[in-house]
């Protein structure tokens, strides 16, 4: 079926306000289900609220965000009436607040792998994010007050003001949310090895297929290996894999360009001297394998020695397809590390793309072009995750 063909009846099909749903004229069903974050259960670094001026978007402390502690998630299948003892999680991009776009990604690894796809949302993104975040007339009032504050700022939209508001208060958010949702992707993992999913067998295999900053997230979690949770898991990453300092996040569709400016700062020049200070980030980043990870992917020289270790253990268990006019993770990023990373593929589409929509819905010849596309980089991908 052509890409936009199936995108739109699944876009139609979807609620994520129902239980369970099917798809008309497919065995490929979709289940939400229930899950709570345990945050308050772990030793976070507290926020410190900087001295920046900001526009107070949320007005609550962000672990009181009841919308990000309990959700649900989405999980494509084929309705078979067996259990499964296989998963692919899906991790999506930074400032996403629908799924509408990966249905379909979702829907053709399950049709080509046989394998279920759980569709996980990172801390303060998708359903776990308040609704205001999402409210256009609402955001377009916070957009007029942030131009007072700071004067015209490229790349500032009502899309984005939220994420850029709260990074540009406070850097520290963005190792704090994913901190949260690793915890939260060490539970649900957890969950799945001990046999304590309704769709799942006990001792299931868990592997990632993971979009942009999702698989920053991913390459964190095979490297910090918590408990010992992907030893064997894959990673197939798409308009992903670089280090921290070589990504690009001013977009219309995810930060203004002080928020990034902010962001990058923080985390290059001032990150870990503050935990050097701080005893208690000093244990979190340098006592812990899943924090020596995330500094190991600030830059390629940050604990270097660490990183090549934990990658021999990984070996070929990665793959990654980047694309040549990629703005937000460049190609040429991704490229430079192609013998420390596994393979790479770098793919360059016919039609106008993009990294936040790079498979348009485009009408003509145009449009079997992104069909075509579509299906060679999953194709890829499935033939990878099976």
């Amino acid at each position: 079926m052509d890409y936009s063909v199936l995108y739109n009846k699944l876009k139609k099909s979807f609620d994520p306000q129902k239980s369970f749903m099917e798809f008309e004229g497919f065995e490929v069903v979709c289940s939400m289900f229930d899950f709570k974050s345990d945050t308050n259960d772990h030793r976070l670094i507290n926020t410190q609220i900087s001295s920046e001026k900001h526009i107070e978007i949320s007005g609550l402390p962000d672990d009181t965000i009841k919308e990000n502690q309990k959700f649900h998630y989405p999980v494509l299948y084929k309705n078979t009436g067996a259990k499964y003892d296989h998963a692919i999680i899906l991790l999506h991009g930074l400032n996403e607040k629908s799924w509408i776009k990966y249905l379909t990604w979702a829907f053709f690894l399950v049709e080509n792998t046989g394998h279920p796809v759980i569709l996980f949302p990172i801390a303060f993104h998708m359903d776990r994010a308040p609704s205001l975040w999402g409210d256009l007339r609402k955001m377009s009032s916070f957009v007029d007050n942030r131009k007072i504050l700071y004067g015209d700022l490229p790349f500032l939209t009502f899309v984005n003001v939220a994420l850029s508001d709260r990074l540009t208060e406070d850097p520290l958010r963005f190792y704090n949310s994913g901190y949260q949702s690793a915890m939260d992707l060490t539970k649900l993992s957890s969950q799945l090895r001990n046999g304590d999913h309704p769709l799942f067998l006990k001792d299931t295999t868990v592997d990632f297929f993971a979009y942009s900053i999702g698989a920053f997230l991913a390459q964190i979690l095979l490297l910090g290996n918590p408990d010992n949770l992907y030893l064997n898991s894959k990673l197939f990453m798409f308009c992903g894999g670089a280090f921290f300092n070589e990504m690009n996040g001013v977009s219309k569709h995810i930060m203004d360009q002080l928020a990034f400016r902010r962001l990058r700062n923080y985390y290059l020049f001032h990150f870990e001297e503050d935990a050097f200070n701080n005893v208690e980030m000093k244990e979190e980043l340098y006592g812990s394998e899943l924090g020596k990870a995330f500094v190991s992917m600030l830059a390629s020289t940050k604990l270097k020695e660490f990183r090549q270790q934990r990658l021999n253990t990984i070996n070929g268990r990665m793959n990654s397809i980047s694309l040549a006019k990629d703005l937000v993770i460049p190609c040429k990023a991704t490229d430079e590390k192609r013998n420390e990373f596994g393979l790479l593929e770098i793919q360059d589409f016919p039609f106008p793309y993009c990294h936040e929509n790079p498979f348009p819905i485009l009408e003509g010849t145009n449009s079997s072009l992104v069909d075509a596309s579509f299906e060679n980089v999953f194709g890829k991908a499935a033939k990878f995750l099976c």
